[in-house]
């Protein structure tokens, strides 16, 4: 019997959260699915951890390799994977309870979409979930083109773009070569828009499937690291490859150019705490390359930042929206 769900989980240095991550998949109720643990060159006691997990549980594979980064860890679980569908799970973060059961619902109503968007909960404490403030109006976005409905979910206040909380078709995956672009920090940014211009069919889940711990000690998304933001630039210039190399109608590339403004300002808003790293000033010159983003957009604080830029530099226009943003 063909199996729904793989479920791939990366493994790197979690050996607090991993069990927590596993058993909540473990613990639903629907059971067609398999686990793929990719032990991501772990030095604490994680890939110990991910061996007995395979030892105990039936549907549990184990893949260890040498440290390789987030992007790659994930391809290595994809090209293995034997459902129908994939579910990227993080391993400190869990699925919500019965989210693969809603899930599955989704799956048939909707006649075996090629990707499914599935609202999400935060961990604020120790254990308290608070849901996503944002509900997908399902009869909306059914009247909207796929850049309307790309535009349309960027704009919810606390809409994260994570790869997770997509669920992917394997037949999609394979026929658009949607694997992850290896080494990159904030990866999703590269990948998202590849997903939701493929010319897949969506279909959205309001019910929660995924339940992320974003403020976990040690997290590549709290360590401060210059390389965020120039991988972030890469994404800018790697996003207007793509989306140049083939013919796209021009509101998809209306998107993605809006798309590629927003990371362009969210990189300045974030320089001015790197001051004092190395490559800086290399830092800077990339993205005084990227600022005519920023003057074409329709956006005024857009248009008064690059003003901003170009009269007092970058450095300075990052601190003055460092307080105006407290």
């Amino acid at each position: 019997m063909e199996i729904e769900f793989s479920v791939i989980i990366p493994v790197y240095n979690v050996e607090d959260y991993l069990l927590n991550s596993v058993d909540s998949v473990l613990e639903q109720e629907y059971n067609s699915l398999e686990i793929i643990l990719v032990d991501d060159g772990s030095t604490d006691s994680s890939g110990k951890l991910c061996d007995k997990l395979e030892d105990d549980h039936e549907c549990i594979t184990v893949i260890h390799q040498d440290n390789q980064g987030l992007s790659a860890a994930r391809n290595s679980g994809m090209k293995v994977a034997s459902g129908r569908y994939i579910i990227l799970l993080d391993s400190d973060d869990k699925l919500s309870e019965n989210g693969l059961i809603h899930l599955h619902n989704i799956i048939i109503k909707y006649d075996k979409p090629d990707f499914i968007i599935s609202r999400r909960g935060t961990i604020v404490g120790n254990d308290f979930v608070a849901e996503c403030e944002y509900v997908f109006p399902k009869d909306k976005l059914k009247g909207m083109n796929l850049p309307e409905v790309y535009n349309e979910i960027q704009s919810y206040p606390d809409m994260w773009m994570g790869a997770w909380i997509f669920t992917i078709s394997k037949e999609y995956m394979y026929s658009k070569d949607l694997f992850f672009y290896p080494g990159l920090l904030h990866e999703d940014e590269e990948w998202v828009p590849r997903v939701f211009f493929g010319g897949g069919i969506i279909a959205y889940n309001n019910s929660l499937l995924y339940i992320n711990r974003p403020d976990r000690t040690g997290s590549i998304t709290t360590v401060p690291n210059i390389k965020r933001l120039f991988d972030k630039l890469f994404i800018v210039d790697r996003l207007a490859q793509i989306f140049t190399s083939v013919v796209y109608a021009d509101d998809v590339l209306d998107s993605i150019e809006r798309r590629r403004t927003a990371i362009v300002f969210g990189v300045i808003v974030e320089l001015g705490k790197y001051h004092r790293f190395d490559r800086f000033d290399e830092l800077v010159n990339i993205i005084k390359r990227n600022i005519g983003l920023l003057k074409k957009s329709k956006r005024k604080l857009y248009k008064v930042v690059f003003i901003s830029v170009k009269t007092i530099g970058v450095y300075r226009t990052s601190v003055l929206l460092g307080k105006f943003q407290k």
